[in-house]
């Protein structure tokens, strides 16, 4: 780890805890040796895939500021988290980390990315897709994403790229009418919205009816 990474480590009877206050990026170092990962509220952590599964969800969490456990209810205690080098022999499931975690993003590794059937976007901000590269993800997990599904591409110097193939498959009519104001009416208002995907290449295959 970096001199000026905003973290604290404490060991002790073989458990140790990395303590993150502040904006960190730890996804070029080697954390194996910290078995728990506590975010401050506000912190902002990113982790490669690899480092996430490694550690284990269940060993995330957030806390207030004075070290408090953070309110499940309340926004002001959440931590945000962004992960990257996702391929498509990565698992994942948002569902699993604490619920006081946003993942802002998550960027895929250069090339061409499947993502695997068991992969889960629930409230993901965005998926960031290398340039030249494409996504194949299905209809679900499209709109698993936060809000209308955000995907965005980036080139080798980090700008935003629109060179890049989103590949949407298994599209059926409750993608297109699901209900999402609640009104306890699906309509086309609430579905399939594409104007978040920024790339040159968009091709979605329906499935079975």
């Amino acid at each position: 780890m970096d001199e000026d990474d905003a973290i604290t480590v404490n060991g002790g009877a073989g458990t140790t805890i990395a303590r993150i206050s502040d904006e960190l990026d730890l996804s070029d170092d080697n954390i194996g040796g910290v078995d728990q990962l506590v975010l401050e509220e506000d912190a902002v952590l990113t982790l490669d895939i690899a480092q996430l599964i490694a550690i284990d969800y269940a060993n995330i969490s957030v806390i207030k500021e004075n070290g408090d456990p953070a309110d499940d209810t309340d926004p002001a205690d959440n931590a945000d988290l962004h992960i990257v080098g996702f391929g498509s022999t990565d698992t994942f499931d948002a569902t699993q980390l604490d619920v006081n975690i946003n993942v802002l993003s998550i960027t895929l590794e250069p090339g061409d990315v499947v993502l695997d059937s068991s992969v889960n976007l629930t409230g993901v901000g965005q998926i960031i897709v290398q340039e030249g590269g494409s996504i194949t993800l299905t209809a679900d997990q499209f709109q698993q994403l936060a809000d209308e599904g955000t995907i965005v591409g980036i080139d080798a110097g980090g700008n935003a790229s629109t060179d890049f193939t989103v590949n949407i498959t298994g599209l059926t009519n409750a993608n297109i009418t699901r209900d999402l104001d609640g009104d306890g009416y699906g309509d086309l208002d609430d579905g399939f919205d594409l104007s978040d995907v920024d790339a040159d290449n968009i091709i979605v295959t329906l499935g079975e009816p």
